[in-house]
């Protein structure tokens, strides 16, 4: 790293530290240099691929040079309300450069002042509901900015999207039952040079937090996470058996199970449905990083013995989720992979 890019990033953060408004810490101004550094620069790439796997605040990636950083995103994270989704924000503004573009989310409403920060033109969040909006933004006063009721699956209704340049998505593809056709619709949307960055996690065959909390709700039939996980991924048949030894009625089982298997909410789709979806996409597939456990067999091993014995289908179980970047009509070198 440039050791004048050092000297911004820290007396960013102090500014951040001794109370400045986000808007008067230098972040906009810092953050052209660094999507600069990221662009010229290999060894920095790596750098920052570390520090933000996945688009996350990686406090194991061992680099101490870019401790700054990353305590200046989290900082200014914390300061909005979806502190967790500005680190995925910040990654895809390194990776394609926001700043004066046409900005749509699916599944979500953020913040303006947040989405200034990344000089982000206009902006356009959607779900399906106003329950989206409401339970995700306090207030909103900027009229380029706004939320629109939609399903990104409808091509009838994301027509209204038409001229977006960025579409941004965190921890929603994985509600979607027809993920092709919404990438379909958000390829036709898009201006000629665009890209989406979506974080999609956690997938249904992740066996500890797969589900979504549908396993159980409302009645106690698990008394730990460890005891339900996996538990989804069993034939229906062994889920029975399951929930008659932990004495459980018919009438309760079939409570449990109707709120597991008929829900709009999850899609119950495993991690190669998305990797193929997203790399047989009519985008580009410039990145697709799996958010990944190696070791959770060493956690639940009973669990997974059982899966692996019982379940018809051979599950990837070791990934919690997908993080990917998807282009149209763009292929810089520094992103696109042979």
């Amino acid at each position: 790293m440039k050791k004048c890019l050092e000297s911004q990033i820290q007396a960013a953060l102090l500014r951040l530290e001794n109370r400045l408004l986000p808007s008067e810490v230098g972040f906009t101004e810092l953050c052209h240099e660094i999507i600069q550094e990221y662009r010229d620069d290999a060894v920095f790439r790596i750098r920052f691929l570390s520090a933000f796997k996945n688009g996350l605040i990686n406090q194991n990636a061992g680099d101490r040079a870019m401790l700054p950083l990353q305590n200046l995103v989290y900082l200014l994270g914390s300061l909005y309300e979806r502190n967790w989704i500005f680190p995925q924000l910040f990654s895809f503004h390194i990776f394609a450069n926001l700043t004066g573009s046409n900005l749509v989310e699916i599944g979500g409403f953020s913040d303006a002042k947040l989405l200034k920060l990344f000089g982000v033109k206009s902006y356009i969040g959607t779900g399906l509901d106003e329950s989206v909006m409401r339970r995700e933004l306090k207030e909103q006063l900027d009229p380029h900015y706004y939320f629109k009721i939609l399903d990104i699956q409808d091509s009838s209704s994301v027509t209204t999207l038409a001229g977006a340049n960025r579409i941004f998505s965190t921890a929603c593809f994985e509600h979607i039952f027809d993920l092709e056709k919404a990438l379909s619709n958000c390829f036709d949307i898009c201006s000629q040079d665009a890209f989406l960055y979506s974080y999609i996690a956690p997938v249904y065959s992740c066996i500890d937090g797969g589900q979504h909390g549908y396993t159980n709700k409302n009645k106690l039939a698990f008394s730990t996470g460890a005891d339900k996980a996996g538990f989804h991924l069993l034939p229906i048949r062994e889920q029975i058996a399951i929930l008659k030894d932990k004495g459980l009625c018919m009438q309760d089982i079939y409570g449990i199970l109707a709120e597991l298997h008929f829900n709009n909410d999850i899609n119950q789709r495993g991690l190669e449905y998305y990797h193929r979806v997203l790399t047989e996409s009519t985008f580009t597939c410039a990145r697709l990083d799996y958010i990944e456990n190696l070791n959770i067999s060493k956690s639940f091993p009973d669990v997974i013995n059982h899966i692996v014995k019982k379940s018809a289908i051979d599950f990837n179980l070791s990934v919690i989720g997908i993080r990917t970047l998807l282009a149209k009509g763009l292929r810089p070198s520094y992103l696109i992979t042979p």
